[in-house]
């Protein structure tokens, strides 16, 4: 963490009451990931479709992508609900101010940007390749941020709660990586890959946060091993956290049980410590 970083504290908003904000915000990456999805090489472990979480500027940022005009990345910033195109000097080419938009407008203006730019827009799409939350905002619905401020807010503070913890994990142990954000679950992590492995080739293990899914209607924390152990055969894990088990296995801590703590970074912390001490021995 940077000298002179505030701790980040979550409870400002309850966390069954992010769901709405959350699927907004999930639908409004794509237009991040999308654009190295697009435009940038793919990546062995798709890190060119990931983002990541900028403290200062309150954004989830793509990679940098190189164009004939000069390179750019698109980010969405979460203090204003916009997504911005900016140079790699930090000025802004464009912004969109969500609010009032539709995905076909976005959709629209984004593929006039990156066609001046040089590239090819036309190959540019906003809507997500993987089915998800497809009825949360249609082609013609407008994005709707005003009622959602607090909760946006909020969930700015799990991701940068979550980046403090994450980045010190790994600055301790020497990783050499940072945690990213994916747009597919819109979940954030650091993955680790043991004894030299990659891929799927090789053991793994993910720390990471979700604002919410279809397993759980609020953030959670998560640990998870690759390839998936035995559900049979798992240990006690650390307490108040518990086995998810369906469709993935992992370590889970939910936020309601992060709230009335006295500490949530060192809980979180601790949680994370645990679980990869856990985690890799199960892989191993």
């Amino acid at each position: 963490m940077n000298a002179g970083q505030p701790v980040c504290a979550i409870g400002g908003v309850a966390p069954l009451k992010l769901a709405t904000a959350r699927r907004l915000l999930h639908m409004s990456v794509q237009a991040v990931g999308n654009t190295g999805r697009v435009f940038l090489p793919v990546a062995p472990d798709y890190s060119h479709i990931s983002m990541a979480w900028k403290p200062f500027r309150n954004s989830l940022e793509g990679l940098l992508v190189p164009a004939p005009a000069g390179a750019f990345r698109v980010a969405l910033q979460l203090d204003v609900t916009a997504v911005s195109v900016v140079r790699e000097s930090g000025s802004v080419i464009r912004r969109w101010p969500l609010e009032g938009m539709t995905l076909t407008q976005l959709e629209t203006e984004m593929r006039q940007v990156f066609t001046y730019q040089g590239l090819n827009g036309a190959a540019f799409s906003v809507r997500s390749i993987n089915p998800i939350d497809a009825n949360v905002l249609g082609a013609d619905e407008q994005f709707a941020f005003t009622g959602q401020r607090d909760a946006v807010a909020e969930l700015a503070r799990y991701f940068e709660l979550s980046s403090q913890v994450l980045c010190d994990f790994s600055s301790a142990n020497a990783l050499n990586v940072t945690p990213r954000v994916w747009p597919h679950h819109f979940d954030y992590s650091l993955l680790m890959h043991l004894e030299g492995g990659a891929g799927d080739s090789g053991g793994s293990v993910s720390l990471g946060m979700s604002p919410g899914d279809k397993y759980y209607d609020q953030p959670y924390f998560y640990a998870t091993p690759w390839p998936y152990p035995d559900c049979e055969l798992l240990p006690e894990g650390p307490v108040p956290a518990h086995w998810h088990r369906s469709e993935w296995t992992g370590l889970v801590l939910m936020a309601t049980d992060l709230l009335n703590q006295t500490s949530q970074k060192r809980v979180l912390a601790v949680f994370w410590k645990h679980a990869y001490r856990i985690l890799k021995n199960l892989v191993n």
